[in-house]
């Protein structure tokens, strides 16, 4: 009961937060394990990483040791937990992109962790 509670107010918020109406996934642990719960609050795969992060989008970043990588929402790892740092997926100048730290090197990587070229006005590095 405690966690249908729980996830009804993170639904909540996260509705108020986003204001959207398409897809969104939400954290959800069990014991030292997480996934993601839908909007409906349905958990959509067996908790399996070390920590989940809220998405927008359909590749969701999840933590596994000290690495990000990304999973699809049925729980298959889309892109391998090999980045120091990612931000989630967003759509902006015509492309879908994260913007990933490896090796101290900084750089966008599409939708199967491919390089991709950096849209012109945009770049910089994550800050400490």
């Amino acid at each position: 009961m405690k966690n249908r509670l729980f996830i009804l107010f993170l639904l909540t918020s996260t509705i108020v937060a986003f204001g959207q109406d398409g897809d969104y996934y939400i954290p959800f642990r069990q014991g030292n394990l997480w996934s993601v719960v839908d909007k409906k609050g349905d958990v959509l795969f067996k908790p399996k990483f070390e920590e989940t992060f809220p998405s927008t989008f359909n590749l969701i970043k999840f933590r596994q040791g000290d690495k990000f990588g990304f999973v699809n929402p049925e729980g298959n790892v889309i892109i391998e937990p090999i980045y120091d740092k990612a931000t989630d997926y967003y759509y902006f100048g015509g492309k879908s992109h994260s913007y990933v730290t490896l090796d101290d090197s900084t750089f966008y990587i599409d939708l199967k962790g491919e390089l991709i070229t950096p849209i012109f006005g945009c770049g910089g590095s994550f800050s400490n």
